[in-house]
């Protein structure tokens, strides 16, 4: 009967330790884990956190991460709950707000893309200004023609591409394969 109740104990102290190790908390930076994993920068003005080479985000991607800045907890926010955390105030009282951008005039107005037409809003200004901008990232000329740039389109070069260089923008014209 002893050996029955010796091996009962034992066994309860096995599968307590065993579900304590189950449940472990690593710290770094931190001799006193308060979550599965929790970060403590060295210094105070020191990053906590760097994950390199992160993939970019992709249709069909629903959540974000958000972390509270009074624990430093990082928690996962699906995209359709998103708006339940933001407070969103629409003033629809009209006295002092312009609507569109169409309604507020260049003056004088503009040409600002050196077409012979003076952008006249700034809606067309924002729309001719867009247009100009680089298209995206390319590492070859080819890349971007690929991506559906035309002529008189620009991108800005990779710097591990063909080019050589960072920073630099490539305006396609005919003949550019």
């Amino acid at each position: 009967m002893k050996k029955s109740i010796l091996k009962a104990i034992v066994l309860i102290g096995l599968v307590l330790v065993i579900s304590n190790s189950a449940k472990a908390q690593v710290g770094i930076g931190t001799e006193n884990p308060t979550n599965t994993l929790h970060i403590k920068p060295a210094g105070a003005n020191e990053d906590p956190l760097r994950i390199d080479n992160l993939n970019e985000i992709l249709q069909g991607d629903s959540g974000l991460l958000v972390v509270d800045p009074a624990t430093g907890v990082v928690r996962y926010m699906h995209m359709d709950s998103i708006f339940n955390y933001l407070s969103v105030t629409v003033d629809m009282d009209n006295q002092n707000e312009i609507q569109n951008a169409e309604e507020v005039p260049l003056s004088p107005a503009l040409d600002i893309d050196n077409d012979g037409a003076d952008e006249v809003n700034v809606q067309m200004a924002i729309e001719t200004l867009a247009a100009s901008l680089p298209k995206g990232t390319f590492k070859s000329i080819g890349d971007a023609r690929s991506a559906g740039l035309t002529d008189g389109e620009s991108f800005w070069a990779d710097p591990q591409g063909v080019f050589g260089c960072s920073g630099c923008v490539v305006t396609l014209h005919p003949g550019m394969n």
